[in-house]
């Protein structure tokens, strides 16, 4: 009887971290041959609310910008920004060598990305195979963060590696309160 009651007890109390979502956003920026691409993940359980996503360079290892002009301050290759897949717009306008991109994203259900094209150089102009290129450590320090519409913002640095996980607040998902949000099919 004392068992049964002390299980009814602990049945009633809230358990957290079981029912609720844990919200997550990936960010990767990822060098290649032609045109370099940012991926942007939902990696939670939950609908990610609407929100900014900003990636600051100012401060990375090696002089990373944004080249969107020939003869500007990237080198050799220069691409402008495009979204390519996803819920997601330049919140403004890239200028040639800008070090900070910052996009306004829609709802991103659990699993969904975002993709763009652009081209990112290093200045201290580092060649592979005869084109300009950056290692994964030219972004060491960059920044990457995400602001939920009317929420804090959560700024993770990149390591050695191109890309970062944020670990989100509950109130970062789509419902405010950390509930799973289903997208209907079809």
């Amino acid at each position: 009887m004392f068992r049964a009651a002390v299980f009814a007890l602990f049945a009633l109390l809230p358990v957290r971290g079981f029912a609720e979502a844990a919200p997550y956003l990936f960010v990767a920026v990822q060098e290649r041959d032609e045109v370099d691409r940012i991926v942007i993940r939902n990696t939670g359980d939950c609908a990610l609310a609407a929100g900014l996503v900003v990636l600051d360079m100012r401060p990375s290892q090696g002089s990373v910008v944004i080249d969107t002009a020939v003869g500007g301050r990237g080198t050799k290759d220069a691409w402008p920004v495009r979204v390519v897949t996803g819920p997601v717009r330049l919140a403004r306008p890239v200028p040639d060598g800008s070090q900070v991109l910052i996009l306004d994203i829609e709802t991103l259900v659990p699993g969904q990305s975002a993709q763009l094209t652009l081209d990112i150089d290093n200045e201290r102009a580092w060649f592979r195979a005869g084109r300009i290129a950056i290692r994964n450590t030219d972004l060491r320090d960059s920044l990457a963060r995400f602001t939920p519409r009317g929420g804090t913002p959560v700024t993770v640095a990149f390591g050695d590696t191109a890309s970062v996980a944020l670990s989100l607040p509950e109130t970062a998902c789509a419902s405010g309160d950390g509930t799973p949000t289903t997208t209907p099919l079809g």
